[in-house]
């Protein structure tokens, strides 16, 4: 039982630290020697004994990989904690590879409507044009630095009056969401 109980409290811990990590890696490459891959940053580190969200092509959308107590990824196998990667060492669920939203970042900025998806990827929601509606407009830093921030309002319609139900800040270069501007 205690055995049980000990597994159990790993898992949920290492499905916390996945499911919650706010941990993207933009910049980097893939490297590959006679015994494995790893993800090598631009400054010369690497992941040891860790999961990490890596968008590895730039195309916006981050995979999580686990790395051993070397450095070399993971693939085709089930993890020390539990979960499963598949032979791109990619974290698989029923099937499927669990996959990230994040900004690219070679981009110089990003659009209204890029800010919009990633705000209504923040809150979880899906704007349906009827009853709710997502709307973002540009503004500039209080600093005055040049730095662009898009004010995204979510609204819904409650007796054919429209509400703001809440608002967030999305930096214009990074995608991060922010809940005020930065002075």
């Amino acid at each position: 039982m205690k055995k049980n109980q000990s597994r159990i409290i790993a898992v949920a811990a290492a499905f916390a630290m996945v499911a919650f990590s706010g941990t993207y890696t933009y910049a980097g490459s893939w490297q590959q020697d006679n015994i494995g891959w790893w993800w090598q940053e631009d400054d010369g580190s690497y992941p040891v004994n860790t999961w990490k969200w890596i968008d590895g092509n730039g195309d916006g959308v981050a995979e999580c990989y686990c790395f051993d107590n070397r450095g070399y990824m993971y693939s085709n196998t089930v993890t020390p904690d539990g979960y499963t990667v598949n032979v791109s060492g990619a974290w698989v669920s029923n099937g499927s590879v669990q996959e990230q939203k994040v900004s690219n970042q070679s981009k110089q900025h990003i659009t209204e409507d890029e800010a919009c998806q990633i705000a209504c990827d923040y809150w979880n929601v899906t704007p349906d044009l009827k009853e709710t509606f997502v709307s973002a407009s540009a503004i500039n830093s209080r600093e005055g630095n040049e730095k662009k921030y898009y004010q995204v309002r979510l609204s819904w319609r409650v007796d054919n009056h429209l509400s703001t139900i809440d608002m967030i800040y999305v930096d214009g270069e990074t995608g991060e969401c922010l809940d005020t501007v930065p002075r």
